[in-house]
C-alpha cells in the first residue's frame, strides 16, 4: 500500500490519489483516512469507519460565505475521493474570520512525538491570500482562555501561493485579546507551491512539558525529502496574563483566515497521525 515512488512526485488533480484503503486504528497509528468511504452530514460532521470527526467551534458561527465541506470526487478522472474544504471571497466583514476545519485529534500530551502527514492541492480556482490563512494549527489548550496556536502550517499573503510554517515566540502572541509585546510569529520553513498539483507533507512536533522549558521541535518532509529540523522557542505562555496553561493540544486541518475577498479551495488526501515517521509515511 505504501507506494514510496509515487509520493515523490507531484500530482495532478486529475490523477489517481495514492492509497486505496480508508481506516481508523487506535495504538501507534491515532489517525489513517482517505475518505473513500468518508461522508459529511447535515450538521458538517466528518464521519469515516467509527470515528467522527468535528467541526472547530458550532457550524453557524462559521458559515460566513463558508461552503459545507465535501468528499470530492467531481473530477471524472480521478478515481478516489478526497476532502474538499471551500471558502468564497466577500467584502463583508461583519465576522472578523472565516472557519471550515475539523479537529483531526483533541489532548495530545507534551513531550512526546506526533507526525501528522497529508497530500493536499489547491483547487483550481483558488487565489492567494491576502490575509494570514492557516491550514493546519497546534493549538495548544488554554481553556478558558483564548491564544494564537503554538505552531501553524499557513498559506503566506503574497501574489503566489507560498506555504510556510510559523511558531509562537515570547515576542508574538495572542491571549484574551491581547498581543505580545511585538514582532511577528517565527518563520521557520516556506516552499513554493502551484495550483491543481498534489503534494504530500509530513510534520513531526514536539513541545517540551518540563517546567520552565519553552522549547520544542519540528521536523518537515516535503514530497519525501527532509526540509526542516528545528529546536527552539515555542512561546508558552505559562507566564502570560499569570494564567495557567494545560499542557495538551488540539490537531486541527482545514481552512481559518480574516476574512477576506480571495477564494480558496484546499483539498486533502490520505491523512494520517501516528508517533513516529515510519508510520504515516507513504
Amino acid at each position: 500500500m505504501k507506494d514510496r515512488l509515487r509520493k515523490l512526485c507531484s500530482r495532478s488533480l486529475l490523477m489517481i490519489p495514492i492509497m486505496a484503503y480508508s481506516l481508523i486504528v487506535y495504538g501507534a497509528i491515532q489517525v489513517s483516512i482517505n475518505f473513500e468511504h468518508a461522508w459529511v452530514d447535515e450538521d458538517w460532521k466528518l464521519t469515516d469507519g467509527e470515528a467522527t470527526f468535528h467541526l472547530n467551534k458550532f457550524k453557524d458561527q462559521w458559515t460566513h460565505f463558508t461552503e459545507k465541506p465535501v468528499i470530492s470526487s467531481s473530477d471524472q478522472s480521478v478515481v478516489g475521493k478526497s476532502l474538499k474544504f471551500r471558502i468564497n471571497g466577500t467584502t463583508d466583514h461583519s465576522y472578523s474570520s472565516q472557519r471550515t476545519e475539523y479537529i483531526m485529534k483533541r489532548s495530545i500530551a507534551f513531550d512526546q512525538w506526533r507526525y501528522v502527514g497529508f497530500q493536499f492541492a489547491l483547487g483550481n480556482n483558488s487565489q492567494p491570500p491576502v490575509s494570514w490563512t492557516v491550514l493546519t494549527q497546534f493549538h495548544q489548550l488554554p481553556q478558558p482562555f483564548t491564544a494564537s496556536p503554538m505552531a501553524a502550517l499557513l498559506l503566506d499573503v503574497g501574489m503566489a501561493f507560498q506555504l510556510s510554517f510559523k511558531i509562537r515566540n515570547t515576542s508574538y502572541y495572542y491571549v484574551e485579546r491581547k498581543n505580545g509585546p511585538g514582532g511577528n510569529a517565527l518563520e521557520v520553513w516556506n516552499k513554493s507551491i502551484g495550483k491543481n498539483r498534489w503534494y504530500d507533507i509530513i510534520i513531526g512536533f514536539r513541545p517540551d512539558g518540563s517546567e520552565g522549558n519553552n522549547k520544542g521541535r519540528v521536523k518537515i518532509w516535503f514530497d519525501g525529502d527532509l526540509e526542516l529540523d528545528w529546536s527552539g522557542d515555542l512561546g508558552m505562555p505559562d507566564s502570560f496574563l499569570g494564567e495557567t496553561w494545560m499542557q495538551q493540544y488540539d490537531l486541527k486541518t482545514g481552512i481559518y483566515r480574516a476574512t477576506q475577498n480571495s477564494s480558496l479551495s484546499f483539498h486533502i488526501d490520505n491523512y494520517r497521525l501516528g508517533s513516529s515517521y515510519d508510520e504515516v509515511m507513504l
